[in-house]
């Protein structure tokens, strides 16, 4: 008897299998009698977008208020324009297959207790301060410009609080495109006749974080 009974048990698996043998050996097609329910679980994948850029070994600018040719191998500069900010054009460049849009925050200091940076020069008064103006300026581009045109600006006098200041976001295009570079470059003035003289330690700095946001090709 419990022999008889594991036989047709054995037998009765058998047929399940072979009826589901059955059921998906047939292209795809299933049969349900009566009132049935066939599930299918689907899944997903997401193509994402690797953001790819080439970015500047070194950036800086050179504050020349006595109006001298400048040399400065660290930055890559050599200028005779007696520009009172001198600054070589920068770039990063996209090399990913899609745009990208570049924010991001600026954060600016003055390395010495004299030397300020202003929105405005003192232009009165027996003893004029040591002030510079000094403009941060982006905009995209092809990357052979020789000059920035209509460019943003952010002054670094704005950038000194904790929080810095906000740069406005900048659409570069992918690489290969007409605009796959964002350019930058710092210019501005200083006072060039201040009470005490200016020295090497009359120095500024800044803290740029870029941020990188993928943008979606246009449809074909």
């Amino acid at each position: 008897m419990t022999f008889k009974k594991v036989l047709s048990a054995v037998m009765a698996g058998a047929m399940v299998l072979s009826m589901g043998l059955t059921a998906f050996a047939t292209s795809g097609q299933v049969d349900l009698e009566g009132e049935g329910v066939y599930e299918i679980e689907v899944g997903s994948a997401t193509q994402a977008a690797t953001i790819k850029v080439k970015v500047p070994e070194a950036v800086g600018f050179v504050v020349n208020p006595y109006r001298l040719d400048v040399a400065n191998t660290d930055l890559n500069i050599t200028d005779t324009s007696k520009s009172q900010i001198v600054s070589p054009i920068q770039k990063i460049e996209n090399l990913s297959a899609f745009k990208l849009s570049v924010g991001g925050t600026i954060y600016a200091y003055e390395n010495s207790e004299e030397a300020k940076l202003v929105d405005t020069l003192t232009s009165t008064g027996a003893e004029l301060p040591k002030e510079a103006i000094i403009n941060f300026n982006y905009v995209a581009g092809a990357g052979t410009e020789t000059t920035l045109a209509s460019p943003n600006t952010t002054k670094l006098s704005d950038a000194k609080t904790e929080a810095g200041k906000a740069l406005t976001d900048t659409q570069i295009d992918a690489t290969g495109g007409a605009k796959p570079v964002y350019l930058f470059q710092f210019d501005g003035s200083a006072q060039d006749a201040p009470a005490t003289a200016w020295t090497e330690g009359d120095t500024f700095g800044a803290t740029i974080s870029f941020t990188f946001t993928a943008v979606a090709n246009a449809a074909p």
